[in-house]
């Protein structure tokens, strides 16, 4: 009489929960990908408007200037010289008032410009 091998409960259970396992893993894998093509098509079809960005809030004005300032200043210096003046000199007094009024600012000379 051949003697039959009792079958081994515990590795074909373990086998079983392996192979169990791997097949949910793939199931779930499947469904976030589902999950993902539903919610773009439910997307497209919402009433809602989506907003992808958010403005950022305004920068606050700081130091600037008031608006008009610069043209002020240049209306100013020339109407100091109704004998009129050249078209550096308010560039060059520029200059020197920057460079008095803010140290840190780096002491540049006006570049001379070729005479043409």
């Amino acid at each position: 009489m051949a003697q039959t091998a009792e079958p081994n409960i515990d590795a074909l259970l373990l086998a079983e929960q392996e192979r169990l396992n791997k097949r949910k893993e793939e199931l779930e894998i499947e469904l976030s990908q589902l999950n993902a093509r539903l919610g773009k098509i439910n997307r497209y079809f919402s009433d809602e408007a989506l907003q992808p960005f958010k403005l950022a809030p305004p920068k606050p004005r700081g130091d600037r200037r008031e608006r008009g300032a610069v043209q002020e200043q240049v209306k100013t210096v020339i109407y100091q010289h109704p004998e009129g003046i050249s078209s550096g000199d308010p560039h060059e007094r520029a200059q020197r008032h920057l460079c008095s009024v803010d140290p840190e600012r780096p002491n540049r000379s006006p570049q001379k410009q070729p005479d043409r």
